[in-house]
């Protein structure tokens, strides 16, 4: 199995991610993105803006679409975040696992890293 890059939060995540690091070959070394609005806000704001206007495209799943409905967006520090609702009921994992994703497409697509044309990329950027 070859991965191009796993995104993660390194304060849930270390230990599994030492685990795969060892196990799963990366093109690049996993990359620790840190959550919250300062590291996090120019990606909420490119899928928000990408939902607007109709270019995000996910597969149907019941479980994104709860996220992102359980998931209202708040300024913290002058940048969007996205906060649960209800915190003690609502999960948005696969939102923020959302973030992390794009957030290295973002990063993949200025550094000019792995670009396939074949590829049909979950937000048009």
């Amino acid at each position: 199995m070859e991965v191009a890059s796993i995104a993660f939060d390194k304060t849930f995540a270390d230990e599994m991610m030492k685990n795969l690091a060892e196990r799963v070959y990366q093109e690049e070394p996993s990359v620790d993105v840190r959550q919250g609005a300062h590291n996090l806000g120019a990606t909420v704001v490119e899928i928000q803006r990408a939902i607007l206007e109709e270019r995000f495209k996910y597969a149907p799943n019941p479980l994104m679409r709860a996220a992102f409905f359980n998931g209202v967006i708040v300024m913290k520090t002058g940048r969007p975040w996205v906060d649960k609702m209800d915190k003690k009921k609502t999960k948005i994992d696969s939102l923020v696992a959302t973030f992390n994703a794009v957030k290295m497409a973002m990063y993949f697509r200025e550094e000019n890293l792995f670009v396939d044309e074949s590829y049909s990329p979950l937000l048009e950027m």
